[in-house]
This record gives structure tokens, C-alpha cells and sequence, in this order.
């Protein structure tokens, strides 16, 4: 059995689990514009054994999450949200660990791991699945003065055509720590915002109002539900994103737009 195991941390990279570095990547003083922040990539690969057909079965997964570790006293809540909604994205629900992400990913790869053992492991010996590929990206996509914004991409393959891909991006308020959802399109009536999603789709797929009717799967194009994720804030306004399958087939991708910031 063949078993890579890798760590990196901020710039430091280092192939063995039980060396670890860290580095900050920004300044971290009290007078800074921006938060201070550490990463780590977590890369496992594993040769399971043989399927049925004979083919090599074999799992791969790739975490890399940058998080915040500001010391602005002024910014600590808004750190510690970032750092629980990460957890969350680990599976770490209660949050136990919210201070030490290492230790939360690091757990989240075993059970990753230690799972897809136990589901593609038989008595006989052969598997009935070959492949799992997994990979997740968390960071920061855009900051100011007041906001900063996390985006989280999540995907995973298990065999067949293609994988799958899921997107979330996620504003918090620097000072506050309040963590935006569907409440920054709340100055919105229905109408006024229904008229703001036709326009935008409109634009992702470069069709008229009447042809947008034929390129997204919705009972009424006057009545286009919100995508099941929260928008979020971006340095041009706020981003609206249907997941894949949502609203259009595969091959449409992830229909987004922007509502630019003054409408």
C-alpha cells in the first residue's frame, strides 16, 4: 500500500506529517487595512488495491485553506466567525477547535480517508468503486476597509463522466463580525429583484429576455427563484451564484452575475 502524505504550510513545505511550519503572510499589527493570515494544504493520496475489472483503485484529495490570524482587537469576532465557518466546511460543527484550522483539516483529511477505506474495502479483497478525488479551497476573494469576503470551492469526483463543483462565497463584517446572507438583497422588493436576476442571466448567457426562457429550467422566467447559497459582497457589487444543475444543465456551468454596488 502506497501512502503520500503531505503538509504545507504558509511557504514552508515540508513532506512529512510530523513537520510542520507556519508563516504569516501579511502584517499582523493593530494599524493594518487588512487581516493578517496563515495557510495550509493538506494533499493525501492512496492506493486502495484492485476493482473488479482489475483496474488500480485509488483515492486523492487536495485541501488548501487560508484563514485569518489578525491581532486587531477590533477584528476579533469577526475572526473567530471566519475561522467557526471554516470549521463548518470541515465538519467541525461544534466549533471545538475553532482556534486551530490545522488541527480541524488535518482531522477532516483522516476521516476522509479512513472512510473511503471502509466504503471501497470487501472481504474478498477487490473494490467495487476505483476512484475519489476530492479537493477544497478556502480563501479570502476580496477585502476594504469594512468587509471581508471568503470564498470556499469544493470538488469531487467519483468516477463516471466528470466530477462535481460547488462554489460559496461568504462576507463578513470586519468590525461587527456579522456574517452577510440573503439579508444584503433585503432593500430589494420582488419585482425590482426578479427584474435584477433576468438581467443578469441574460448577460451569463448572452440571450434575450425571450431566449433565457429556453437556456434555464424555471416553472416562470418571472418568478426565477434565489439560488439556495447566500450572495456575497465583491469589489464590484454583489455576486449572485446558481449552483451547478440548479437552474440550467451541466454544460451552463454556474450561472452568476454581479448587481453592481449604487443600484
Amino acid at each position: 500500500m502506497k501512502h503520500l502524505y503531505i503538509f504545507i504550510l504558509g511557504i514552508m513545505t515540508c513532506v512529512a506529517c510530523s513537520n510542520v511550519s507556519s508563516t504569516k503572510t501579511q502584517d499582523a499589527s493593530n494599524n493594518s487595512t487588512q487581516f493578517s493570515s496563515d495557510s495550509i494544504r493538506i494533499i493525501d493520496s492512496l492506493y486502495i488495491g484492485k476493482t473488479y475489472e482489475g483496474d488500480s483503485a485509488w483515492m486523492h484529495t487536495n485541501y488548501t485553506c487560508t484563514y485569518p490570524v489578525t491581532d486587531n482587537p477590533d477584528w476579533q469576532k469577526a475572526k473567530q466567525n471566519i475561522l467557526c465557518w471554516i470549521c463548518d466546511i470541515f465538519n467541525d460543527s461544534k466549533h471545538a477547535n475553532w482556534n486551530n484550522i490545522e488541527q480541524v483539516a488535518a482531522h477532516y483529511g483522516d476521516s476522509i480517508r479512513n472512510r473511503v477505506k471502509e466504503d471501497m474495502a470487501l472481504e474478498s479483497g477487490y473494490l467495487p468503486s476505483d476512484q475519489f478525488e476530492q479537493s477544497i479551497d478556502i480563501a479570502p476573494v476580496f477585502e476594504n476597509d469594512t468587509i471581508i469576503t471568503y470564498g470556499k470551492g469544493i470538488y469531487t469526483f467519483l468516477g463516471g463522466a466528470h466530477g462535481g463543483y460547488y462554489y460559496v462565497g461568504t462576507s463578513f463584517n470586519k468590525n461587527t463580525g456579522h456574517q452577510y446572507n440573503f439579508d444584503l438583497l433585503s432593500k430589494y422588493d420582488k419585482e425590482t429583484l426578479n427584474k435584477m436576476i433576468i438581467k443578469g442571466l441574460g448577460e451569463y448567457f448572452s440571450c434575450t429576455q425571450e431566449a433565457l426562457a429556453d437556456m434555464i429550467d424555471v416553472e416562470d422566467i418571472y418568478n426565477i427563484p434565489l439560488p439556495s447559497t447566500p450572495p456575497y459582497i465583491t469589489e464590484n457589487g454583489i455576486a449572485i451564484t446558481y449552483q451547478q444543475y440548479e437552474i440550467a444543465c451541466y454544460a451552463a456551468g454556474m450561472p452568476s452575475f454581479v448587481i453592481p454596488l449604487g443600484e
